[in-house]
């Protein structure tokens, strides 16, 4: 935007907004301060309340989709998520009409990992890949390729919207995933698993419908889905808020009075600031000189 903000001309498009990471918050304070012309755009964005927030205007574009069928277990099972995916599995590659890639959504390396074993134990002459953050380039190249063998991708939800992998038709979704809440007890950051939203869900479905009509195939019955949150909760609700609000005070904001899209908790507000004082960080509402060189690690306060 340069030095003196925005030109007349200039739009800011944000795209994946529902993810509503603290860093997209941020970005979209800032540009919102600066008067800059913004576009937030996602394909299962809470559009109404986002729009009604800001006085904005909402509106929606029609793409040319491919029609994906969902199906849900029809009882809870007790049995672990890995094997009930392997199930999965071994029944779509038994219909001869499909011959796409498949894609399985878990939460995380653990069940990743005990997926890939059960899934090679009924998915002879396919390669069963996985797929996470942790993965050199050249692994997760391999997982996304849309050549070689039939593929199963067994992915964290790095796979909802960072990457497509072109050939899949068939997503099999278990339905949890790691979710990031602060403990404030231990002052520390940790991951839970958790039901996935709605929002979430419908993401992850629409995976298998990009390059031709495909089908989902959720590990949870029809009433755990309706029973679900609509959209997952914005990170500024959640996780801890020292290190943003250190790096507003660096860039010249004040966290109480900057123009956030959903105000953080009171009480998380008052610990983040009680953080950086305890380590003088900010000191009388200033940030020290060692508060910028924190705030210049990529690590928490």
């Amino acid at each position: 935007l340069g030095e003196h903000g925005p030109g007349p001309g200039d739009l800011v498009v944000l795209d994946e907004f529902h993810e509503r990471s603290i860093d997209a918050d941020l970005l979209f304070g800032i540009l919102r301060e600066r008067r800059a012309r913004v576009l937030v755009s996602s394909a299962t964005l809470d559009a109404g309340s986002v729009g009604e927030a800001l006085d904005a205007e909402v509106f929606t574009v029609e793409s040319r989709i491919h029609p994906v069928e969902v199906d849900h277990r029809r009882a809870p099972s007790a049995d672990p998520v890995w094997d009930l995916a392997a199930e999965a599995v071994r029944e779509t590659l038994l219909d001869s009409s499909d011959d796409g890639d498949l894609l399985v959504f878990m939460p995380g390396r653990f069940e990743i990992d005990r997926t890939i074993a059960a899934c090679r134990r009924v998915a002879a002459g396919c390669e069963v890949l996985p797929l996470h953050g942790g993965l050199p380039a050249a692994a997760q190249d391999a997982a996304v390729s849309g050549s070689g063998r039939r593929k199963i991708v067994v992915a964290t939800n790095i796979a909802e919207t960072s990457i497509t992998i072109p050939r899949v038709t068939t997503v099999i979704d278990s339905g949890i995933a790691r979710i990031a809440r602060f403990d404030r007890e231990r002052d520390l950051d940790r991951l839970v698993t958790e039901p996935v939203s709605r929002a979430s869900a419908v993401q992850r479905a629409g995976r298998a419908g990009r390059v031709r009509p495909g089908r989902c195939r959720r590990l949870y019955t029809e009433s755990e889905f309706r029973r679900r949150d609509p959209h997952d909760a914005p990170a500024i609700r959640r996780e801890d808020l020292a290190g943003p609000f250190l790096r507003l005070r660096v860039a010249g904001f004040q966290p109480d009075a900057f123009p956030w899209l959903d105000p953080p908790e009171p009480l998380a507000a008052t610990h983040a600031d009680a953080v950086l004082d305890s380590i003088e960080a900010v000191r009388d509402g200033v940030t020290t000189e060692d508060g910028r060189r924190i705030a210049s690690l990529p690590v928490p306060p």
